[in-house]
């Protein structure tokens, strides 16, 4: 078992239908930008720090845990297991070259201004034009993509559940391995993605 394992194929371990490299493409091993996902390298070196969503100080494995109940929508694994040390080496193993509290520029989503009227109705087009062949026109995904909405979707707590976070990650990163939706594109099918139903977190 190890911690990389654990992040490509989430489910196999867990159950569920999200995988933490839904997002973080590669385990995490890029350095973000267009067509990386959600980089993790260097994220261990940024913890402990504050969380916005929960008014204080978190460490690394409270993160981790927070990642799998809100964005996973599945139990996380519990602290001393063998999963959970792993995942928390391999995060240790792939910042090892990061001074502590450093600044990791490609951590998050690049910054971008993206349009301030999404239009649901037009997003559920873009849509049907470049998500539905993946992600299935019901949302729910596949074996190999994840599902968008409904119940084995992310929660209504997870980040992802925020206009302007969902937004960016779509501009940069779909269709995976060929971004190319404008950032009016970006923000309408996100605006329709969010507009569908989802989890209610009630935390876990």
């Amino acid at each position: 078992m190890s911690g990389y394992d654990i992040l490509i194929n989430t489910p196999g371990y867990f159950g569920g239908k999200l995988s933490c490299g839904n997002c973080h493409f590669l385990g995490g091993l890029t350095k973000g930008g267009k067509d990386g996902g959600i980089s993790l390298l260097g994220a261990a070196a940024t913890y402990p720090r504050g969380s916005a969503g929960e008014a204080k100080v978190i460490d690394l494995q409270t993160a981790v845990r927070n990642c799998f109940s809100k964005s996973l929508n599945i139990s996380p694994p519990p602290p001393q297991s063998r999963q959970m040390q792993s995942i928390i080496a391999y995060l240790h193993w792939i910042s090892h070259d990061i001074p502590i509290y450093s600044k990791v520029p490609w951590l998050g989503l690049p910054p971008v201004s993206l349009p301030q009227n999404p239009d649901a109705q037009n997003g559920g087009k873009v849509y049907s034009t470049h998500c539905a062949k993946c992600h299935a026109k019901d949302g729910s995904g596949n074996k190999a993509t994840p599902p968008l909405w409904g119940q084995n979707s992310y929660t209504n707590a997870s980040p992802f559940n925020n206009q302007n976070i969902f937004s960016a990650f779509v501009l940069f990163n779909m269709p995976k391995g060929n971004a190319k939706l404008s950032q009016q594109q970006a923000q309408n099918v996100s605006s329709f993605i969010m507009s569908q139903s989802r989890p209610f977190w009630v935390g876990k």
